[in-house]
């Protein structure tokens, strides 16, 4: 299993780039660009915004 630190890093250089990610989370899909990313909450603008 992948560790929270190593997510975390992986969303973190996503933001850095500017790339698309796609979340989900319990069962729903959340795509975008990462606008933040804080202790305990992640921040995605849609593409379709």
């Amino acid at each position: 299993m992948t560790d929270f630190n190593s997510i975390r890093d992986i969303l973190i250089r996503a933001k850095e780039q500017n790339e698309t990610v796609t979340l989900t989370v319990n069962k729903k899909e959340y795509s975008g660009k990462i606008q933040a990313i804080g202790n305990n909450h992640i921040v995605v603008k849609s593409d379709s915004d």
